[in-house]
Formats: structure tokens, C-alpha cells, sequence
């Protein structure tokens, strides 16, 4: 369950204050949301790729490819 609040829950506020932050700390409009849109389905994605097994060890090749997300196993 955890795991389902921080792959939507991460994005959603990211995107809703990085730019507000971005506007506070550099007194500067922010540009377009739309790469955090991009950046925040990527990171969704991330989470439910499949990790292939190479000689019997899990490995998070595939999911470092779209994020760098860490699976402990």
C-alpha cells in the first residue's frame, strides 16, 4: 500500500510545489509543468516495471532505465 501512496502521491507534489518554489527562491516566473508532467509519469511508471532475474539475482535494470529507484529485496 505504501508503495502505491509514494508512486502517485511523489508526482502530485512535485508538481503541484516545486514550481512554487522555484518562484519564491528566484523571484522568476517558472517555466512550463509540462517535463514535470513528463518526469512524473516516467517516475509512476518506474515502479510497476517488471525487474528480469540474470542468473538468479533481481536487478533493476529496466526500472533505472526510466528512474533511479532502488528495489531491496
Amino acid at each position: 500500500m505504501i508503495f502505491i501512496l509514494l508512486s502517485i502521491m511523489v508526482p502530485i507534489v512535485v508538481f503541484l510545489l516545486l514550481p512554487w518554489a522555484l518562484e519564491v527562491a528566484t523571484r522568476k516566473k517558472s517555466p512550463s509543468r509540462a517535463i514535470l508532467v513528463i518526469a512524473g509519469v516516467l517516475f509512476f511508471l518506474s515502479w510497476y516495471l517488471p525487474s528480469p532475474n540474470i542468473q538468479g539475482q533481481s536487478t533493476a535494470a529496466v526500472t533505472h532505465f526510466l528512474g533511479s529507484r532502488e528495489r531491496f529485496s
